[in-house]
This record gives C-alpha cells, sequence and structure tokens, in this order.
C-alpha cells in the first residue's frame, strides 16, 4: 500500500507520519476517538507512540484534539486493493463471495482508480 491508494484526509496523513504498521496498530486501538496530540509525558497517546511518532502526527495532524478515522476504514482500503489486484484472475462473483459484498460493489470498485 501507497500513500496515493488512500483517500486525501487523515488517513493519508497519518499514513505519512507513521507509515502502515504504526497506523494499524493506532487505530486498532485509538480509531474512531479524540486523542489528545501533544508531547507532554503524561499524555495518553504518550502510552501508544514513540515521542519521535508523536511530533511526525503533530506536524501532520497539528496538535491538540484531533480526531482518528475508525480501523474499518483502512480495512476497508486494503480489501479494496485486494479486489482490484485479483481482478484479472476472479470474476465479479467469484470477488463478490469471497469478500462479502456484492457485484454491483465490486464493479464500483474496479472502477475506482483504475
Amino acid at each position: 500500500m501507497t500513500e496515493l491508494d488512500l483517500p486525501d484526509g487523515p488517513l493519508r496523513r497519518i499514513f505519512r507520519a507513521l507509515g502502515l504498521q504504526r497506523m494499524e496498530y493506532l487505530l486498532r486501538r485509538r480509531g474512531g476517538t479524540r486523542v489528545y496530540l501533544s508531547l507532554r509525558p503524561g499524555a495518553a497517546i504518550a502510552a501508544l507512540l514513540t515521542p519521535e511518532e508523536i511530533s511526525a502526527l503533530i506536524e501532520e495532524l497539528g496538535e491538540g484534539q484531533q480526531e482518528l478515522p475508525p480501523i474499518t476504514k483502512l480495512i476497508r482500503v486494503q480489501r479494496n486493493l485486494r479486489i482490484r489486484s485479483e481482478s484479472g484472475c476472479l470474476t465479479s462473483g467469484e470477488l463478490a463471495v469471497r469478500y462479502g459484498v456484492s457485484h454491483r460493489q465490486v464493479r464500483n470498485i474496479r472502477a475506482q482508480r483504475s
């Protein structure tokens, strides 16, 4: 996954700051909530990220209260990438069954950023 695979917005900015693995780690623990980004030692975010990672997040998102996107947004992007990559070898029906989506959704996903 690259930065360009992500929609413009918080997911992309968090990816730039932390990379995929650390972004996934953060969103699994605090996604869908508001966090206070600060380098203060007592900040709750300090229990999850290193000071360098917090600084990078502050640079991308700003200091203070920030809403983190839910992990489901990242999971959806990853699923859509897999569907597009497997489109050449599987039918829409097979992809729909494999990923638990409708035929229409598979067609829409295939049409995105083709």
